[in-house]
């Protein structure tokens, strides 16, 4: 998740443009809350974690990615978002 991120702000530092000034530490920490909705109740003591928990976090993290960092871009940079992504 780490490199992810880290390549992710320096590719939205360099190509991109957003329509309402965005500092990265607000993108990861957005980021972060909303891949967090998806594990929360896997942290209470007595919670039980599915079987495909790994694949549940692969897509929660790339739809975290996508609709913190990707949305906070405007249309035109977008595309190219998402082919580097």
């Amino acid at each position: 998740m780490y490199y992810i991120a880290d390549a992710s702000i320096a590719f939205t530092s360099y190509h991109g443009k957003f329509p309402v000034p965005s500092d990265p530490n607000s993108l990861i920490n957005s980021m972060l809350n909303m891949f967090d909705c998806y594990v929360k109740e896997w942290k209470q003591e007595d919670a039980k974690v599915p079987r495909e928990c790994e694949e549940i976090c692969m897509n929660a993290m790339v739809f975290a990615f996508l609709w913190s960092i990707g949305a906070a871009l405007d249309e035109n940079t977008r595309p190219k978002y998402d082919v580097f992504f």
